[in-house]
């Protein structure tokens, strides 16, 4: 299903970004993959990324810890942050 892929990808290489309120709504993202990426490393991140392909895009997915307009506000706001072409 899916594969690793074949060249070394760094943060700057995602473009999309996706947060799933809820880790249930993970698996129907995960659905859609292509691809899932090898994580990369982290220094004061505290969001749980999957990085994958879908549709010829490196794509993000955070899954957010909680529930609230203050925890996705941090998501993104962190996620923004980590990843500078989204």
């Amino acid at each position: 299903m899916a594969r690793t892929p074949q060249q070394a990808l760094t943060r700057a290489n995602y473009t999309i970004a996706c947060i799933c309120p809820m880790e249930v709504e993970l698996a129907p993202v995960e659905g859609m993959l292509e691809e899932i990426h090898e994580p990369l490393p982290t220094g004061r991140d505290q969001n749980a990324y999957t990085l994958e392909k879908i549709g010829g895009h490196n794509v993000v997915v955070a899954i957010m810890p909680e529930i609230g307009n203050n925890a996705v506000a941090t998501v993104a706001t962190q996620l923004l942050n980590d990843f500078p072409s989204i």
